[in-house]
């Protein structure tokens, strides 16, 4: 049975998260961690997203987007995740899926304006994110919440 079509609405804002195949972690260093922010910003400009938020876990991509064209958020998905599992596992000699499923995406809860937007995750993500690492959540537009001593 072919997986249902998504439903993308420009100018409404939604959350996407994209977790690591298995639980792996798709943010081993520092380095990946940026390379992957350096992805977001190249492709959100290309396919007319708005950043509003993202949350960069070990193994888990948290967004809240609003796309400025129907296709832009599957378009932009697509560039990202393709792109980064590539050059992840060309890096550390690995084969395979590094994304578990398609992303998920929903229409946001969360009110948004043009300065920043407030996004909580810890219910949610507490689950994926191992006891030793403390979650550090920002509230400026773009920042990245990466787990304490990162």
């Amino acid at each position: 049975m072919p997986r249902p079509k998504r439903v993308i609405t420009p100018g409404c804002v939604y959350e996407i998260m994209q977790q690591g195949n298995n639980g792996v972690n798709v943010v081993k260093s520092y380095e990946d961690r940026l390379y992957l922010e350096s992805l977001l910003q190249h492709y959100a400009y290309r396919y007319n997203i708005e950043l509003h938020k993202v949350d960069i876990y070990p193994n888990i991509l948290r967004l809240v987007v609003m796309p400025g064209t129907a296709d832009g958020l599957p378009r932009f998905m697509h560039a990202v995740t393709c792109k980064y599992a590539r050059d992840f596992n060309r890096k550390y000699n690995r084969k395979g899926h590094l994304w578990q499923d398609r992303y998920s995406s929903s229409v946001s809860r969360f009110e948004t304006s043009h300065s920043s937007t407030t996004y909580y995750l810890d219910k949610e993500c507490s689950a994926n994110v191992g006891p030793d690492e403390k979650l550090v959540v920002l509230e400026d537009d773009n920042s990245i919440s990466m787990p304490a001593g990162y």
